[in-house]
Parts: C-alpha cells; sequence; structure tokens
C-alpha cells in the first residue's frame, strides 16, 4: 500500500479471498505446499489486521502490540500500543503488523484505537473490510 498517503493499514481478514488479495501469498513454498491459511480456517476465523511501515528494527514484537479486544453488541473495539522504533540506526525499512486470530463473528463495525486515541474504523456491513482497500488480482 501506499504508506506516504495511508500510514496505517486497518483490516478485517474474513476468507481466502480477501487473505490472498491483502497479502499476495505465493503459491507454494517448501515442499509445495500452499503459503496461506487454510481454507476451513476462515469457517471459524478471522483476522484482524493492524499494519504500518517503519524503520527496521531488531525488536519487530514491539513495535504494535495488543492492549485490550472487546466486542459490544456488533461493534469489536481493538485497542494497541503503536511505539515507532528509532530511525536513527535503521538503514531500511520494513512492514510491520499485529494480526490477531479471533473467533468468526458477524460485527458491522469495528474500531481502532491506538495509543488511547481513534486511529480509524472498518464499516463492514457496508463491505469495508480494509483500508486501504487492497487493489485486486487478476
Amino acid at each position: 500500500w501506499d504508506d506516504a498517503k495511508y500510514p496505517l493499514l486497518l483490516a478485517v481478514v474474513r476468507d481466502a479471498a480477501e487473505y490472498d488479495q491483502l497479502f499476495h501469498p505465493a503459491p507454494v513454498i517448501g515442499k509445495k505446499r500452499p503459503f496461506a491459511p487454510p481454507a476451513e480456517q476462515w469457517d471459524q476465523e478471522q483476522l484482524v489486521v493492524v499494519a504500518r511501515v517503519v524503520p527496521a528494527t531488531p525488536k519487530p514484537e514491539q513495535v504494535l502490540e495488543v492492549e485490550q479486544l472487546t466486542a459490544e453488541g456488533r461493534t469489536l473495539t481493538v485497542k494497541y500500543r503503536f511505539r515507532a522504533p528509532s530511525a536513527a540506526k535503521a538503514t531500511s525499512r520494513e512492514k510491520n503488523s499485529l494480526q490477531l486470530r479471533i473467533p468468526r463473528e458477524e460485527y458491522d463495525r469495528v474500531v481502532f484505537i491506538e495509543n488511547g486515541k481513534p486511529a480509524g474504523e472498518l464499516h463492514l456491513a457496508k463491505d469495508e473490510w480494509a483500508r486501504p482497500e487492497p487493489a485486486r488480482q487478476e
């Protein structure tokens, strides 16, 4: 995605087609196995994704950390902490993401709260599953 225009990527991946559109997984890896979750996973689970492009860091697990995940009615709220790595010693940039596998539920809206402040919303009831919406693969 164009991280200069959209510094934050938000998504709720609900099926294999959305996963493919967002992540562009390699068709095979290792012993010719598909490089994506098994199709049956999407019957039971969905994936909540928050991502940023940041200076490369030796501790990527500290950049985005979940604080709280709550559901009230048909609204899911994702609270997380973002700690920007120092650019002083970084020689490159990397895509860093927080990915949460959660039970499959039908939500109308997902609210994202970063460091205690609203960061964005997805309106799943209006078929908005990612922001920015990834380009479709032909």
